[in-house]
């Protein structure tokens, strides 16, 4: 199955190369080098180089050099002749099954044989095995040749076994393309032959004609989980969404903007910076999409405050009782005319918070806001809220700084339970939505806790013989449709979190998590009222 056979002629003998000849013509031109066993006849000014001993030894016994360095053929005998250097002499050897021009070779056991090209009459065994190309000394393993073939016309090899991509330089219109074609080793014609698969991935998953998908052992799979095999991209979670530490490179060169905003926002050269960006499929454009808290990055760094309360996601800082509050105060009619009074916006998106509660005005500019988002601890998404955050910070900063700081659950001067809070940059790190209403709108609330509110403002109602908060004294406030209320529920991987309520319906309550506004989670209202740790209502009709 020789792609090359071995043309032995004692008239004309090829030698590494080159050709001999007879001594006339020699003679007729002195500056031709003609090598003959090793044998340079050369021009008077050079010296005679010797010969090796392997060439003396083949040319005492009559042997003709082959296409392979240390290969001999005896014509008498019709046998085939290698040189051992170990035991510096000939030794029988069988018919190579293949040789190629640049001399590497397939000896008669299917070993494949490289000659190393600092020493001609040297060898260097290649063993395939299961497609790794290993360097082995001696005798190694068998082989079966399309490795040979591919290694000699170039063929990249890919996951799949005994499947080569072949590429094909192709004239166009626009300049020369790359043509790449799957191809595999067809045994029985000694030759490689074109395929329908059209890709396969690092992992061996593959493509049959563009439109059918198949994972490395040939079972079928949808193109959502062919592609996100393709980008690394792992199982789905519970949400039916892929997540990917920071963002997927060859998903970013498809969409910058997300490679964007890292650079400027989240500082990815930080080694300890942790952020998961989530992917969801669109099986209408068949892509995967940017969801999640990076879609927020992307539009806070693309947008402006303009003054409406949009989707956001809960950052670093544990402010989920403010971030409830200002979405309870978003999703009301009345809490939106509160908003107009508490936020206005400039054309240049610097905004002006007024905390009406403290009688507090803070503006917060553009720049600030974007420093904000670099440091990675407000909410993401909206510019709007994270400017009501900074400003509810600053005023918190200023009561700890005047020593004007209270820890009483009553004062409009709360800035926290304990000493953690009184750091720099975790002033809002714990807090009570009926605090927050009070500063941003000055309105009175009502907070019914497990724990201990007690003045005009707020009642304490505390534990009931089963520790729970009562359902029915509660209704009343829940099923009347002019209250804003806000929630604080156990949670078994954090301390008490806050919602914003939103209704109930079906046996089912609604809430808006701050974590992520742009859904609703529902509970069962016997999981609700067993989890409910405290409750906060506002009727915005009435003042403190």
């Amino acid at each position: 199955m020789g792609l090359f056979s071995l043309n032995i002629s004692s008239k004309d003998i090829s030698v590494y190369g080159y050709n001999s000849a007879s001594s006339n013509s020699v003679a007729a031109n002195t500056n031709t080098n003609i090598s003959t066993f090793g044998t340079d006849i050369i021009s008077d000014t050079q010296s005679p180089k010797e010969p090796s001993e392997m060439e003396l030894v083949a040319r005492d016994k009559g042997y003709k050099p082959t296409e392979i360095p240390v290969y001999f053929y005896d014509e008498n005998k019709d046998k085939y002749f290698k040189w051992d250097e170990t035991k510096n002499k000939f030794v029988k050897t069988g018919k190579p099954q293949l040789v190629l021009p640049n001399g590497n070779y397939i000896d008669s056991e299917g070993t494949y044989k490289k000659v190393t090209s600092r020493d001609p009459y040297k060898e260097q065994t290649i063993a395939y095995m299961d497609g790794n190309n290993l360097n082995a000394k001696g005798v190694g393993a068998q082989i079966n040749a399309h490795y040979a073939f591919a290694d000699f016309y170039g063929y990249k090899k890919t996951a799949k076994e005994n499947i080569y991509i072949k590429e094909t330089p192709v004239k166009t219109e626009n300049g020369t393309e790359i043509k790449k074609e799957y191809v595999t080793w067809n045994s029985k014609t000694d030759s490689f032959e074109t395929t329908n698969i059209t890709e396969i991935l690092s992992n061996g998953s593959y493509t049959r004609n563009g439109n059918k998908y198949y994972d490395c052992w040939g079972n079928g799979l949808t193109q959502e989980k062919y592609e996100s095999e393709r980008y690394g991209l792992g199982k789905k979670n519970e949400n039916g969404l892929y997540t990917a530490r920071m963002y997927n490179i060859e998903l970013a060169k498809k969409d910058t903007a997300i490679k964007d905003v890292y650079n400027k926002y989240i500082e990815p050269s930080d080694p300890y910076h942790f952020f998961e960006t989530e992917y969801k499929w669109n099986p209408d454009t068949k892509t995967f999409e940017i969801t999640g808290k990076a879609q927020r990055y992307i539009e806070m760094a693309n947008n402006k405050a303009d003054g409406i309360i949009g989707d956001f996601s809960q950052g670093k800082i544990g402010d989920c009782w403010l971030l409830a509050a200002i979405e309870e105060l978003a999703n009301d009619p009345k809490g939106q005319e509160q908003l107009k009074d508490i936020l206005k916006v400039d054309e240049n998106g610097n905004a002006t918070v007024t905390l009406k509660g403290a009688g507090k005005i803070y503006t917060i500019t553009n720049e600030e806001i974007d420093n904000a988002i670099k440091e990675g601890r407000f909410s993401i998404g909206d510019r709007d809220v994270m400017a009501i955050e900074m400003a509810f910070e600053r005023y918190r900063r200023e009561l700890i700084d005047s020593k004007n700081m209270s820890r009483d659950k009553n004062s409009v001067n709360f800035t926290g339970d304990n000493g953690l809070n009184y750091t720099e940059g975790y002033e809002l790190e714990g807090g009570y939505a009926s605090n927050a209403i009070a500063v941003l709108t000055g309105k009175k609330t009502l907070t019914y806790s497990l724990g201990g509110f007690e003045n005009t403002i707020r009642k304490n109602y505390g534990n009931n013989e089963e520790g729970k908060l009562d359902k029915t004294l509660l209704e009343k406030y829940i099923n009347n449709p002019n209250n804003l209320i806000v929630v604080a529920l156990d949670e078994s991987s954090e301390d008490d979190h806050a919602y914003s309520f939103d209704s109930i319906e079906d046996g089912k309550v609604r809430l808006i998590d701050p974590h992520d506004t742009s859904k609703i989670k529902e509970i069962s209202v016997d999981d609700f009222y067993r989890r409910l740790h405290q409750i906060t209502i506002t009727d915005l009709s009435e003042n403190i």
